[in-house]
């Protein structure tokens, strides 16, 4: 994402030093530094026809156009099938260059990149987990590493796209205006729901952490409702700042590219919410039963006591990540 947006060392960095090289050729202010040969005979050349401008514009539009779309294709669709469509460089055998290889200049320094020909890697096997349709979600990847890599993404994205709006070429547009728009909204919601497929899973998961160690500040309690608390602000926190990109805002011409949330996201976002409390509470609830049923095992007899003061904690803990999730319905 580096190499395709950022603004220094990136591909539209480039992009937009060339628009302003191109726009001061136009203004005539690059003339100064022209060479104007012998009695000024290259003079003729330091001047574009009408038909001349509207083709470097065009020009810039097609390379923002592909820039714009290689970003959505990345969290739109689905991982390729066909693994070659990565190698690097291309084999012979391969009819047409994939339009991914015209954005991938850093590819051959990258030893993931590099593939054998003679013995390419075998598709990926299909279980129907969620992270199967998502080309960007790294396999078995938990929410916590989700809310802080997404989020940099995001607002590398965003500031892209506003960047690009302040462009006085794509300003005039209304149509690149608006598939800018539909790139910030499309990624923030493919995003939202590889955050919210993954958060389910970690819910489903997290009884394993309940160990009946006793909380030092409370001993009535175990370390559960703690870590799980820590877990949801984390997760609640993380989602907000994905879903309103707030350190976007500021920049110039944000506006103009970062839309308000769906409220359709909104109440996913607060119904998996909800669904995690239910999950975790219930399988403490089961883990707990499952630990009374085994009284002949000490450490978990000692523990038995303390599982419904536990529980409650857990119940009241989460109250504060509820106000949380509240904030969900207002923009910061």
């Amino acid at each position: 994402m580096n190499n395709l947006l950022a603004s220094s060392g990136g591909l539209l960095g480039e992009v937009v030093e060339f628009w302003e090289k191109a726009q001061a050729f136009i203004a005539g202010s690059m003339k100064a530094t022209l060479a104007v040969g012998v009695d000024g005979q290259s003079r003729k050349h330091h001047r574009l026809s009408s038909e001349g401008v509207r083709e470097l514009q065009k020009g810039v539009f097609e390379l923002i156009e592909m820039l714009r779309g290689s970003v959505f294709s990345f969290f739109a669709d689905p991982p390729i099938e066909d693994v070659s469509m990565l190698y690097s460089p291309l084999p012979p055998t391969t009819p047409n260059t994939p339009m991914s290889a015209i954005f991938a200049p850093y590819a051959h320094q990258d030893s993931r990149f590099k593939f054998d020909v003679s013995n390419p890697p075998p598709p990926s096997p299909k279980r129907g987990e969620p992270w199967e349709d998502f080309a960007f979600w790294p396999p078995y990847a938990n929410t916590l590493s989700g809310v802080y890599y997404i989020e940099k993404i995001l607002n590398l994205v965003g500031a892209a796209a506003a960047e690009i709006a302040g462009l006085p070429a794509v300003s005039s547009s209304s149509t690149i205006q608006r598939s800018l728009r539909t790139l910030v909204a499309g990624t923030r919601e493919r995003c939202s729901k590889a955050l919210i497929a993954a958060w389910i899973r970690d819910a489903e998961m997290f009884h394993h952490l309940e160990n009946w160690e006793r909380a030092g500040d409370r001993h009535d309690m175990t370390k559960m409702p703690a870590y799980f608390l820590a877990f949801e602000n984390t997760v609640l926190c993380g989602i907000q700042k994905i879903i309103y990109i707030p350190d976007v805002a500021s920049k110039a011409n944000a506006s103009d590219v970062v839309t308000a949330p769906s409220t359709d996201l909104l109440k996913d976002v607060r119904r998996h919410f909800e669904k995690t409390l239910y999950t975790v509470l219930s399988d403490m609830v089961r883990y707990s039963e499952m630990a009374a049923s085994h009284k002949n095992l000490q450490p978990i007899e000692t523990s038995v006591s303390i599982w419904p003061q536990t529980l409650a904690g857990a119940v009241n803990g989460t109250l504060e990540s509820r106000v949380c999730i509240a904030k969900l319905s207002y923009a910061p």
